[in-house]
């Protein structure tokens, strides 16, 4: 798994991570989790997940964003996710988290709701 990392201006200043490949436990979930803990300890607590180029993830996947989200929380921040794919939007669907995440179809709609 690849993550980069872009900084955005808006009404607050917003972080995109894009997360590239796949999210299925061990150190992948690890990185990312790692990624996101190192933002908000420099006080980057709006944060954007770009999923256009995760290719799958599985309930791990799905476990370490509910994580994400909670940690981002703490910090009063907000977390949107962007650029969902079919078959990861699916997982989103069917485990009603859809209903606990911000999801957005692109970046320009995330930053306009942050």
């Amino acid at each position: 798994m690849v993550l980069t990392e872009k900084i955005v201006h808006s009404a607050a200043v917003v972080t995109i991570v894009s997360v590239d490949g796949h999210l299925l436990g061990g150190e992948d979930i690890q990185h990312l989790r790692e990624k996101i803990k190192s933002l908000i300890e420099r006080q980057i607590n709006h944060i954007i997940l770009d999923l256009d180029n995760l290719e799958y993830m599985n309930s791990l996947g799905l476990g370490a964003f509910l994580a994400i989200l909670v940690s981002v929380k703490k910090a009063k921040g907000t977390l949107s996710l962007i650029n969902l794919h079919d078959k990861v939007r699916e997982i989103f669907l069917i485990t009603k988290a859809d209903t606990i995440f911000n999801i957005f179809a692109s970046e320009a709609e995330a930053l306009a709701g942050s």
